[in-house]
């Protein structure tokens, strides 16, 4: 098994300086630093986080919380943990991952409690009220993905989240533009900070509670059989476009009005939030809000390193911008209104 000490050797550096190469340090020169990954790769190396334990104190692990809902239908877990392991391995740091079937305080607990990892990124659908303080109080440092819905942790904690505001803001005004009056919304569940988010920029873009016509308002779950159950109970109230709370609830919607022998857009348009892959591969050319999933786990162990690099004073929150992507499912054509259903 190649050691720190090969990669140096056959890269023409000391230790030193290979060890900061392979941890992205920024005094490393770039091409000293693509030399020494080119050697290391070659080489097949992997850290040996023991012996760095017994140097440093630390495990080089990092541990990662998420709900086993968040890794079942929606790809969004997935790509989450996807991107959380490989940010960790590009700083030679591994991840342990917890997951429970409920809010998972004592998985969280566990690992406060032990020395098995150097800090901990935890998904905000996970957070539950009765162990805020328990992360307010640990002894390793803690990211949360999403910003937390309680005031405290909002402002003691470090989180990153998406721009659900601004995306849904600029979703509105797309809508708006193509000449669409009777917007409906699939939200999703009250409480979640994301589906709170969205849906009080889905009232905003609108005029404001008074503007909101509440027939057009449903309440989801984010899945699939909840998108298609209310896209029906909306349709009975004509509205000409349904913006629902992610893709997938917008596919039960697509179902749901194409079941019912209504055309998209020419009858209802359709919008979601999250721009799920897997939809496009089905053919579904859904317009949606794209979060960057893999900037957003890659940002979450970056601001868990400065954290135990002491580099960050104080807690760190970081809003990551979302893109628009206008497709076919709410595209007037040229020439005018559609009918409406």
């Amino acid at each position: 098994m190649a050691t720190l000490a090969d990669v140096a050797r056959l890269s023409a550096t000391s230790r030193s300086t290979a060890s900061r190469a392979l941890k992205n340090d920024p005094r490393i020169s770039a091409a000293t630093a693509e030399r020494v990954r080119l050697v290391a790769a070659a080489l097949h190396y992997q850290p040996n986080l023991a012996a760095r334990s017994l140097t440093t104190g630390r495990s080089g692990i990092l541990g990662l919380v998420l709900p086993t809902t968040a890794l079942t239908g929606d790809p969004y877990g997935a790509q989450l943990v996807n991107a959380v392991t490989t940010g960790a391995m590009d700083r030679d740091r591994g991840v342990m991952l917890w997951l429970s079937h409920d809010r998972p305080g004592g998985a969280v607990s566990e690992l406060l409690s032990g020395s098995i990892i150097d800090g901990l990124v935890i998904s905000i659908i996970a957070l539950g009220d009765a162990w805020v303080q328990s992360l307010l109080e640990g002894p390793v440092p803690v990211v949360l993905v999403g910003r937390p819905p309680q005031a405290e942790a909002e402002e003691a904690l470090s989180w990153v989240a998406v721009d659900n505001a601004g995306g849904t803001a600029a979703l509105l005004a797309h809508l708006r533009e193509e000449g669409y009056e009777r917007i409906a919304t699939i939200r999703g569940p009250v409480g979640n900070t994301d589906a709170d988010e969205r849906h009080a920029a889905y009232v905003a873009a609108l005029g404001g509670e008074a503007a909101v016509d509440a027939n057009l308002v449903a309440v989801g779950d984010f899945g699939y059989e909840s998108g298609y159950a209310a896209a029906q109970r909306l349709l009975a109230r004509r509205p000409d476009c349904i913006v629902a709370a992610n893709d997938h609830a917008a596919l039960g919607a697509v179902d749901a009005i194409t079941d019912a022998g209504l055309s998209i857009p020419g009858d209802v348009a359709v919008a979601g939030w999250d721009d799920v892959a897997s939809l496009r591969r089905r053919g579904v050319e859904l317009t949606t809000v794209r979060q960057d999933v893999e900037a957003v786990g890659r940002e979450a162990v970056a601001i868990l390193l400065e954290l135990l690099d002491g580099d960050a004073e104080g807690p760190v929150r970081r809003v990551l911008p979302t893109e628009l992507v206008v497709r076919e499912s709410t595209r007037r054509p040229a020439g005018g209104p559609m009918s409406s259903a």
